[in-house]
């Protein structure tokens, strides 16, 4: 795989990161690879680089490198909307559950990724559809309000009219996306592999409070028939629509993100560790 354009996003609120990222772009120079950084955080960054604008980081790109944690993932993923240039993860975040490559082991990685030992995970996203515009995410849409009352919200799979939620919103969630916040409102966590869509209300005041689980080619519709306050879309993390409420098409894509890989993951052993991690757990090995 050659590489000739590498565009790097960095959270300028990990000071590691912020520090790498100049070693960064000096090692891709040697090796006669330009490093694009978004103009606004470049001078920050003190690196050299050409700047760009956030769009023009994914035109023309052969590689991502992001450096942070998971939400510096989604928002590589958010900037791509589909188009298919794949991203190496460094890890500078708390969960890593998208990431790939130790800070430690960075440029020892990047060596085994120019010499061909690496390898493509392909993952598919979740579209979401409203007021004629297209939006394409990895982990979640979640839909929810700025009031204080509950919003209630029909829901209709594959036209047929299904429930109508009062919470304080819904998780759509792709399964890659169960163990982010669809799990932290009480969904299951499911193989990254699966192809399904997860609907999991948000503080729901009904007797449906549990999660439902759909193949990934179903269509969801939801049609807001009650809201206190503006209703707020948000696409894994960040903000798409805030104002009056909107009918919402969600269903899964064939749109895909490539993750460059170079080790074999034990999801579920990570799993098992993270969430011991989270409670405090010992004795995990």
């Amino acid at each position: 795989m050659l590489f000739k354009n590498v565009a790097i996003i960095t959270n300028t609120n990990k000071k590691d990161a912020v520090a790498k990222t100049p070693k960064l772009v000096d090692w891709l120079k040697k090796k006669g690879i330009t490093a694009k950084l978004a103009k606004d955080v470049i001078s920050e960054l003190k690196c050299g680089g050409v700047a760009c604008d956030k769009e023009e980081l994914v035109k023309n790109t052969d590689l991502i490198i992001t450096m942070g944690g998971d939400g510096t993932v989604l928002k590589a993923v958010s900037l791509l909307q589909g188009k298919v240039v794949p991203i190496l993860s460094v890890d500078y975040g708390k969960f890593g559950f998208l990431q790939e490559v130790d800070p430690k082991d960075l440029f020892k990685d990047l060596e085994s990724v120019l010499a061909g030992e690496s390898y493509i995970d392909e993952k598919k996203l979740l579209k979401a559809k409203f007021n004629s515009s297209v939006y394409y995410f990895l982990n979640d849409l979640v839909i929810s309000h700025d009031g204080f009352r509950i919003m209630q919200i029909k829901t209709y799979i594959n036209g047929t009219f299904f429930y109508e939620y009062a919470a304080d919103g819904l998780v759509i969630a792709t399964s890659t996306g169960s163990s982010a916040y669809s799990f932290s409102a009480g969904g299951p966590i499911v193989s990254p592999g699966a192809e399904v869509t997860l609907v999991t209300p948000l503080n729901p005041h009904t007797l449906l409070n549990r999660s439902i689980v759909l193949p990934s080619d179903d269509i969801i519709t939801l049609k807001i028939s009650s809201i206190d306050g503006k209703l707020k879309l948000s696409g894994d993390g960040l903000l798409i629509h805030q104002g009056q409420p909107i009918d919402v098409l969600v269903s899964g894509s064939n749109k895909i993100v490539r993750f460059l890989k170079l080790r074999e993951s034990d999801y579920f052993g990570f799993l098992r560790k993270k969430l011991a991690t989270l409670v405090g757990a010992g004795n995990i090995d």
